[in-house]
Parts: C-alpha cells; structure tokens; sequence
C-alpha cells in the first residue's frame, strides 16, 4: 500500500459495522490498513454465512472511498461501492444467490423499509455485478442471453431503490416477481463452480489497465473450485499483482486452496458464530426471530425447496442405498446441482450416523468409515476437478451399495 493512501488512514476509527461477530478480522484489517500494510493478495476463509463477502465488500468501498473510510460515508465512491456499482470492483465466482434474493424479496414486501429496500436491491446487484463486461466476452452465447435480462432488471429496480418511495402493494409485488424470474434466468446463465479461465484472463487484463489513481478490488468466491487453467492464470497474475490492485480470495475451508495459492496469499479465518450470535444478526438484519438453528438454516428455506423438501430427498437417497435393488433414477429424481452439492453430503453424513447409532447391525463402523472416505473423495472431486454434481452422486450411491452389500 502507497505511503500517501497509509498516512491519510493512520489516524482515523475503521469500523466494519455490518461485519456482526468477526471481532479478530475486523481488528486484523483495522490495523493492517491503518498501519499501511494491507496485502494485496487475501484470503477469506470460514463456513458459509459467516460474513466473508460482506467483509470483502466493506474492504473495497474503504480502500477507495475518498475521505476516510468511516461506515456511513456518503461521498460518490462509498456510495457506488454500497449500491454495488462502483467501477473498480470485480466480483465473480459461484454463490447462492437467489436464496438471498428470494429471503430479501421477501423481507421487502412484508418489511416495506429503507432498510429492506437496501437489502433486496443489494442482492440483486450481487448477481447483477457477475455480468460485468470486464469479465465476460461480449460473444459469449451465455452473456448474450443474459444481457436481455440484465436490460429489464435495470428498468425496473430503480423503482425499488432506498432513494425511492415504494409503490403500492400490488404495484410493489408484481416488480419484485418480475425481477425475480429474471434474476432466475441470469442465476441459469452463471459458471456452475468454476471461475472460468477467460474470465481470469480478462480480469488479468483488466488489473493492468489505467485506473485513473482508483484502487482495483477483485473478489473471487469459492476460489478453491477453479480447475487447473484458471488457477495457474490466477498464479500469474498474483505473482506480481500491479499497485493499486487488491484481490481478494473467499473459500469455506483453507485446506481446499492450493499450496501454490496459499502461498501467495494472507489468510483471514472467518469464526463459527454461535446460536446466540446467529439469532442477533437475524433480528438485526431482518427483523425477524427464526425458528430456524442457523442462518443457513434461515436462507435454505427459502431455497427451491419448500419446508423439509430437502431433507426428505435425501432421507429417500439414504433409504435406496440400503435398498438392494433400489436404482439410482428412484433414489434421486430431483437435480442437485453445486450450489447443494456440500449441503446434501452433510445431510447425508447425518442420516448414516443417526442409522448407525439407532439401528444396531444395519452398518458396521467399518462400513461408516468407508462411506466418509467416499463422501471425502466426491467433495474432492467436486473442488478440484469441478466433475458433475449429479454424477458424483450417482458414483457415491452405487459405491455405498458396494460397502454395504459386500
């Protein structure tokens, strides 16, 4: 970081104040960008749902707001970075973006607040800023179909805007279902799991770029899924990064990164937050005291899964594989793509141990053994060679069968 961008942060309180219950991360970034010693290269690391983007957010509108960084600075750059539009920040990368606009979506037509209107347009924009065209070529057929999405959404959410006074509940529900099915279409038109080598090639061009004496963000998400192109891209890039330019990498768990990554990044672990914590962040976010144990728990039920729908899918995948003769077409009739990949695995993980403690004989603790090692090598497979969901599960159904039945 430039001496000049250092002096003017020394003396200033940094707060990361929409950063709830990641006290030693915020403290970290507080004094590394006050102390002038901020890394260009990062990487945030912890569970889903515990602030990471929102972290990495934060930082880009701190590094290039044009005072002094302070929460609630309203100067044109803290103001593009909250409403996610500023022109030097990147994101890309897989997330499950439409459980967070559908809760918000939600949250705004029964909240009907500033606050709501914030929350619901920010996500939209999440997943808006995925089709920047810094990241894409503009013949891609998947970006061509998205633009005619990207176009009706942007006539619209301007409606919505915390500047704006809502309409009327009718009025309100129709533009928030419209925006709804085409963030729908464009969530179709995302990389699944792989940030795509032409994607890092374009971001490796746009970094070297003028930036006009603006500072670069680059925020990629589930970096531990990229294949073997777009990683060596990344190296390259991160070897040398240029001044000015911050990238930061966003992973569930440090030890599905690369040596060869790690190497070149500083890491920053994103801690489990308690019940007690999760609780206060959903009453302070959304006004609402959830039935649910967890944030996660509070998004997924607003996944396309309506009320135990998921689990019940995989309590019947767990039912087959101790069926003999059971096929897999019968044990797994709905598509479980990456976004529930981890999600079903865990499950799944559940259901054998509640058989192995509470069905004595059924499953050795040999066979439970061999089954975890199982489950281990599709979520290897799944991050490091980006092999197809469906697939993987098929492959784990037919090979517990084998373990059982041996």
């Amino acid at each position: 970081m430039n001496s000049i961008f250092y002096r003017e942060y020394r003396n200033r309180s940094l707060v990361f104040e929409n950063l709830l219950f990641q006290n030693h991360v915020v403290e970290t970034l507080k004094r590394e960008i006050e102390g002038g010693n901020l890394p260009q290269s990062m990487l945030f690391f912890g569970e889903p749902y515990s602030g990471k983007l929102t972290a990495a957010l934060e930082l880009a509108r701190v590094v290039n707001c044009e005072f002094t960084g302070e929460w609630g600075c309203s100067c044109k750059s803290c103001t593009q970075s909250l409403s996610l539009q500023h022109p030097y920040t990147l994101l890309t990368g897989s997330r499950y973006s439409m459980l967070e606009i559908n809760q918000s979506a939600d949250f705004l037509i029964n909240e009907r607040s500033r606050s709501s209107q914030f929350v619901f347009t920010r996500n939209v924009r999440k997943l808006i800023k995925r089709f920047n065209e810094d990241l894409w070529d503009k013949e891609d057929n998947k970006y061509k179909k998205a633009v005619s999405s990207l176009n009706n959404i942007e006539e619209i959410l301007y409606l919505i805007e915390p500047t704006q006074n809502l309409p009327a509940e009718k009025k309100l529900q129709s533009t928030v279902k419209k925006i709804l099915t085409e963030c729908g279409k464009l969530a179709n038109e995302l990389p699944k799991g792989n940030i795509p080598i032409s994607q890092i090639r374009k971001i490796s061009n746009w970094v070297r770029r003028s930036s006009s004496g603006n500072k670069k963000v680059v925020i990629l998400e589930r970096a531990e899924l990229m294949q073997d192109s777009s990683r060596n891209a990344l190296l390259k890039v991160l070897e040398e990064p240029p001044r000015d330019t911050y990238f930061i990498l966003i992973s569930e768990k440090r030890s599905t990164v690369l040596p060869t990554i790690l190497s070149r990044v500083r890491t920053y672990s994103f801690k489990h937050r308690d019940n007690k914590e999760q609780e206060l962040i959903l009453n302070k976010l959304f006004k609402t005291s959830s039935d649910k144990n967890s944030i996660k728990e509070y998004f997924l039920s607003y996944s396309d899964y309506e009320g135990d729908a998921f689990l019940k899918i995989v309590q019947n995948y767990t039912e087959f594989c101790f069926n003999k003769d059971g096929a897999f077409s019968d044990a797994l009739d709905s598509k479980i793509d990456v976004s529930y990949f981890n999600e079903f695995l865990e499950v799944f993980t559940n259901e054998l141990k509640k058989i192995y403690y509470n069905n004595e004989g059924i499953i050795s603790l040999n066979q439970l053994e061999a089954i975890n090692s199982s489950i281990r090598d599709k979520v290897i497979k799944l991050l490091h060679y980006n092999q197809n969901p469906m697939l993987l599960l098929e492959t784990l159904y037919y090979e517990v069968k084998r373990i059982i039945y041996a």
